[in-house]
């Protein structure tokens, strides 16, 4: 499920997983898969400007769909909606953990995706003074932090049996063999989300 995260730019934006069956994550009007997310984070450890592939825009918001309608079924408009047609929230309150194999899902819903969105290249910049860009979202280096923090683990409600994607894996040792000083100090114990 998305969480709120503290932008200098937007205020406070949606980041996250958005249903547990697929791997795509939401920024805002943004989407896009933990691969390529993790490729483009695992960049900034030699480059300061690096792309997010195969990311998408909604730029119509009513086009994205209510997370919350679409989890409990009252609203399945938009794209998450259209998401939760086909991959319906479980019934059963234990299965309720992200998969980590969620690409598996992820070209039916890439098509889904298409309906409603459009190609975006997703421009991720580390700045000089310590904050990151997604577009022209920008968050200081705490709050990049905590996305990346997010993504390692599986977002609430978590990955399903604490198995994360080998793109989460890999990241992880990048940077925790990174000398770049933006992962500087990073964070992976497993902890639950904040809220």
């Amino acid at each position: 499920m998305p969480l709120a995260f503290e932008s200098i730019t937007h205020g406070v934006v949606p980041f996250g997983y958005f249903n547990v069956d697929t791997d795509l994550l939401l920024l805002q009007q943004l989407i896009f898969n933990t691969d390529r997310f993790c490729e483009a984070i695992g960049k900034l450890n030699e480059h300061d400007t690096t792309t997010v592939k195969d990311a998408y825009l909604i730029p119509d918001p009513l086009s994205m769909g209510n997370v919350m309608g679409a989890i409990h079924g009252y609203d399945r408009s938009g794209f998450i909606g259209a998401v939760y047609e086909r991959f319906p929230f479980p019934t059963d309150p234990a299965a309720f953990r992200q998969h980590p194999d969620g690409a598996v899902h992820r070209e039916t819903v890439i098509e889904e995706l298409r309906r409603w969105g459009q190609p975006h290249a997703l421009e991720v910049r580390a700045d000089p003074d310590g904050t990151v860009r997604f577009g022209e979202i920008r968050f200081e280096r705490r709050w990049f932090k905590e996305l990346v923090a997010y993504v390692w683990r599986g977002g609430y409600p978590r990955w399903l049996d604490e198995r994360r994607p080998p793109a989460v894996e890999e990241l992880r040792e990048r940077l925790q063999a990174s000398a770049c000083p933006l992962f500087e100090g990073q964070r992976w114990e497993l902890t639950l989300c904040r809220t």
